[in-house]
């Protein structure tokens, strides 16, 4: 079996899910912007204006929203989630769009794995038909969102999570 595994953000996206869904939850006042005001603004400014890393303000951004969102209701958080593949999901590069195209025309498997919460890189993923996906796992108690993350934006776990669809797939 052949199989293309795309990144998503940065890759196809032409933006950050989780960026995304960090305004939109600020937008329906489900989070508050004086959170992101106090310890992201300075790093995204920086970066924007491409005197700072981007790394940075990425370490800073993911921080923030990991803090923010414990405690969340599920509920509200895929409504959320929904909202931002629904109304942004279309921003993809057009080059990456005829990839994937292209792959699935070869019938070729198409695995997104992203560093982006796997409620939105599942919703991503449907949306762009890929066979199979895998992100960030933020998990849940009690029907709100815990705070503990089982991350997947290293190289280390993407490539366990490579290995892992190459078993399941018997991608060569």
């Amino acid at each position: 079996m052949i199989a293309a595994f795309f990144d998503i953000d940065g890759t196809i996206y032409r933006n950050s899910l989780l960026t995304e869904h960090f305004k939109k939850l600020i937008q329906y006042d489900l989070l508050d912007f004086s959170e992101y005001d106090k310890r992201v603004k300075e790093a995204y400014k920086l970066w924007d204006n491409r005197v700072g890393d981007y790394d940075k303000y990425l370490e800073d951004l993911t921080l923030t929203y990991v803090d923010a969102i414990k405690g969340l209701p599920t509920q509200y958080n895929d409504f959320v989630a929904h909202q931002v593949v629904e109304l942004k999901g279309n921003r993809v590069y057009a080059y990456t769009r005829k990839m994937i195209q292209w792959h699935k025309e070869q019938g070729h498997l198409v695995i997104f794995i992203s560093g982006s919460p796997d409620f939105l890189v599942s919703r991503m993923a449907q949306k762009w038909g890929a066979d199979d996906f895998c992100g960030s796992v933020y998990h849940e108690k009690d029907g709100v969102l815990s705070g503990e993350i089982s991350p997947m934006w290293d190289s280390a776990n993407k490539m366990r999570s490579i290995d892992m669809f190459c078993k399941k797939y018997d991608i060569d």
